[in-house]
């Protein structure tokens, strides 16, 4: 079972639930070769969040590793946190994570410290101009962003020519080192699809689509066992100087 708690539109709490039979698969693939890196199997309730974490702390994903290795991560909007995005940070990984609307009472923006400067939850960054003609006698300007400070961890938006800086540590969720309404943003994040074609080619490919596996050791059996022949072929591949190293068809 997997419970959700979440706020209705009338502000009251509510919680819901599914149940799931099975098991699920954390993985941490490449995205430009679309092999698995890291991985865990647990029950199907298990908090995605949690798992991810721990993989980050993985002795295959050693601090070297990371280093030259891994520049970014990047992750759908159910591991979208705080917490989360702190850990990816503190393995020196930048994280490109899309965002959750987590904001209470219909707000549409905040206030960025005591300044002109509003942003909402999408991470877009407006700058406030008094106008009588607007509804509410106010004009949100949609600031350009300049670029990540990564001495100052700030981003960088320009209005009028002046420059304005936008701490990431003021709102972590928000404000990432790669500016969420940025080009840049969104080239990384469509990279995440390489994991939904490794899971496809575990389900259908080496068929556990349909399985018939009882037990929680014997399903990390079979998937480990899977990953280690994926992850043997493409080495076979490489030394035979074939190029296409995820095809089953054109195994070493």
């Amino acid at each position: 079972m997997k419970e959700y708690h979440y706020t209705d539109k009338n502000g009251k709490r509510q919680t819901k639930k599914e149940y799931h039979y099975g098991f699920k698969a954390h993985i941490i693939c490449d995205v430009k070769t679309e092999l698995p890196i890291a991985y865990s199997v647990t029950a199907a309730n298990a908090d995605e969040k949690k798992e991810m974490i721990k993989l980050l702390s993985t002795p295959i994903l050693s601090n070297e590793y990371r280093l030259t290795k891994i520049k970014y991560l990047l992750l759908d909007r159910g591991y979208d946190s705080t917490e989360m995005i702190k850990s990816i940070k503190s393995a020196n990984i930048i994280p490109v994570v899309d965002i959750r609307n987590c904001w209470k009472d219909g707000e549409e923006t905040k206030q960025y410290k005591n300044t002109d400067i509003v942003y909402n939850y999408k991470g877009d960054v407006f700058y406030t101009e008094l106008d009588k003609d607007s509804e509410n006698g106010i004009k949100y300007v949609k600031m350009e962003y300049e670029g990540y400070d990564k001495q100052k961890k700030c981003l960088r938006y320009s209005h009028k020519g002046k420059i304005y800086k936008i701490y990431i540590s003021y709102d972590e969720r928000v404000f990432l080192p790669i500016a969420r309404d940025s080009l840049k943003f969104s080239k990384l994040y469509n990279g995440r699809t390489a994991v939904e074609r490794l899971n496809g080619r575990i389900d259908r490919d080496y068929m556990f689509e349909d399985h018939y596996i009882r037990g929680l050791d014997k399903m990390t059996f079979m998937i480990s066992l899977s990953m280690i022949i994926m992850n043997g072929m493409a080495i076979g591949k490489i030394k035979s100087g074939k190029t296409s190293l995820r095809s089953l068809k054109k195994a070493a």
